[in-house]
């Protein structure tokens, strides 16, 4: 079972979790927007998804990351991940997956405070005729999120959510800090 209250937080989670891997510094422009799951965001044939699950032994969360084929998507990445010049080839798709990495690490740092043993996975990339196959998943919850990263830039996300048979979901956004405040930390795995 899913409240109405639980979705509101994590769209919440969700924004938050998107304008703060999007951006660089918080003068930078960031708009996020829910869409309705039946306005599914089309990709283009071909183009690679970046595929990341957040578990436990209650939920799987299903991660979905749709980056943009463009040369403002390539140099926004650059910026993102510092790197003096955008990224071409298969450190293009590395800054895909590392972009993803770093959005459901905010939101996996987040379920970690309600849920005990939540846990990660790393990148994949899946072609983009994937998102047809959703509803072959028996979802609890569908969510579309789509990121316009300054101008000419846009990320897209889909998130599902699969619940054990008998488990309850049940989330209050908190706020986490701002992303200045974040700077310098180190995961590791």
């Amino acid at each position: 079972m899913i409240t109405a209250a639980t979705r509101t937080s994590l769209d919440q989670l969700y924004q938050q979790a998107l304008q703060d891997g999007c951006r660089v510094d918080l003068s930078d422009s960031c708009v996020v927007t829910s869409c309705d799951p039946a306005q599914q965001i089309a990709t283009a044939p071909g183009q690679a998804l970046i595929l990341l699950n957040i578990s436990s032994y209650q939920f799987r969360l299903l991660h979905l990351f749709h980056f943009e084929d463009s040369e403002e998507m390539a140099c926004c990445l650059g910026r993102l991940l510092r790197s003096a010049e955008p990224p071409r080839g298969q450190d293009l798709l590395d800054a895909y997956g590392e972009v993803a990495n770093m959005i459901c690490g905010a939101v996996n740092r987040a379920l970690c405070v309600p849920f005990h043993h939540v846990g990660m996975s790393t990148p994949l990339i899946l072609g983009s005729a994937c998102l047809r196959h959703l509803d072959m998943l028996s979802l609890s919850l569908q969510r579309h999120y789509q990121a316009q990263i300054g101008p000419g830039c846009h990320l897209s996300l889909t998130v599902g959510l699969m619940l054990t048979p008998g488990s309850q979901f049940d989330y209050q956004f908190e706020r986490q800090h701002a992303l200045e405040e974040q700077a310098g930390e180190l995961a590791l795995f």
